[in-house]
């Protein structure tokens, strides 16, 4: 069972998300005790015209991001780190990703 929420405050003319998540919050899960380890959360907010911001934590890890969009070129980066020791905070593998979308 996962258990998540989200809301939508606009700021001025930023519109923003808030989310938080939290993974199997029953703990069915064999070797998946640590609580941070599955707790997923971060911010997103829009600017007007071209720029998106994101941040957050992913199992206890900053992650951050962001997403300009020029009309037919949308870039998109993030930086997050995944847990892949049995808690949080244990061993991280960090990940950066690029993303070119060229469209009409």
């Amino acid at each position: 069972v996962n258990l998540g929420v989200a809301i939508h405050p606009d700021l001025w003319v930023i519109k923003s998300t808030l989310a938080l998540d939290v993974n199997d919050v029953t703990r069915n899960v064999e070797g998946e005790d640590d609580f941070y380890k599955r707790v997923h959360m971060g911010g997103e907010f829009k600017f007007p015209m071209v720029l998106t911001l994101r941040a957050g934590f992913n199992q206890g890890y900053r992650t951050f991001g962001a997403t300009l969009d020029l009309w037919i070129l949308r870039i998109d980066y993030a930086n997050y780190k995944e847990e892949i020791g049995v808690f949080a905070g244990q061993r991280e593998d960090e990940r950066q990703v690029l993303q070119l979308v060229l469209g009409f």
